[in-house]
């Protein structure tokens, strides 16, 4: 395959998880022609430091890609600003990218169905975001792609013409969201997307994928969700900053190479359901009659 999207492995001081993401990177065929850009996080302390000089010892003997390109931070960036900055720089001399974070193990398709979707889709300015990570109510489906608004961060690739519209500015947002947005982008009430954004203003969090959402959202972008999940989050195991939890848990296809492009580029009913089906069971009896309550009433106007 011609013109393969570089991929972004963006890491900190896990290794175990680390090496176990990237083993699962080089199963992919497509990876010993892709270029690789490491992005390092610096240590936060002191026991840091013994962590990260081990990875990025192993980082230098890394083999499997066609390039590597090392950015090792002196200092500690944090999740948010590491990631975004990462893309960027990325983005500086191309034009789509893949990235991939520490904790994820991916499958041998993960690869071959980013570069396949970056090239046909490129010109459909519609879509702005690809999922690696898929929900399980989608395996079932007739279609091997489907078309949400919502996004995911666990392994996914974008264009740099869509990219570079996000902002990190939560007051923007604030003042163009109106609140049947805010019903809507949290999947008409069911989960909490904007309280993230909320957090980040009262700075209670510093997370950066609520702004890429969120510029999404706001330009009527579509995302690509896989049939099958191709990506597998090994890191909500209590390691890091995210919570020990089974929430997440998945299994993924390993051999996805023979599925249909999908040319009826259109956020299906069904699928918004199904996805707001999904987050409402995670709800308690009182919430979901609330949020039952608000679906009825911003869908009556």
């Amino acid at each position: 395959m011609k013109h393969l999207a570089p991929i972004a492995f963006i890491c900190y001081n896990r290794y175990d998880h680390l090496t176990k993401s990237l083993k699962s990177l080089k199963r992919n065929k497509l990876a010993k022609n892709s270029k690789i850009y490491i992005f390092s996080d610096g240590p936060k302390n002191s026991d840091d430091i013994k962590k990260i000089n081990k990875i990025r010892s192993y980082l230098k003997k890394l083999k499997g890609f066609k390039s590597k390109t090392y950015f090792f931070r002196k200092k500690n960036m944090g999740n948010k600003l590491n990631i975004v900055s990462s893309v960027n720089e990325v983005l500086k001399k191309n034009s789509k990218i893949i990235v991939v974070e520490d904790d994820l193990v991916v499958s041998g398709s993960f690869l071959f169905f980013m570069n396949n979707c970056l090239n046909y889709y490129s010109d459909q300015k519609k879509i702005w975001h690809i999922n690696g990570w898929s929900y399980p109510f989608l395996r079932n489906n007739k279609d091997d792609i489907i078309f949400l608004k919502s996004m995911n961060c666990w392994g996914w690739a974008t264009w740099k013409n869509r990219w570079n519209k996000i902002s990190l500015n939560e007051e923007k947002y604030i003042s163009i969201f109106s609140k049947k947005m805010i019903h809507n982008f949290d999947i008409e009430s069911s989960t909490n997307n904007w309280s993230q954004m909320i957090r980040n203003k009262k700075k209670l969090l510093n997370t950066w994928a609520v702004f890429w959402h969120a510029t999404i959202f706001s330009h009527n972008g579509i995302t690509i969700y896989p049939k099958f999940s191709l990506v597998k989050n090994i890191g909500t195991d209590g390691s890091s900053r995210m919570a020990k939890t089974d929430e997440f848990k998945t299994t993924f296809k390993d051999n996805f190479t023979q599925f249909k492009l999908n040319n009826n580029i259109d956020v299906k009913r069904k699928f918004r359901e199904s996805e707001f089906n999904h987050f409402l069971k995670k709800n308690k009896f009182r919430r979901k009659i609330f949020v039952y309550l608000k679906k009825f009433w911003f869908n009556s106007y």
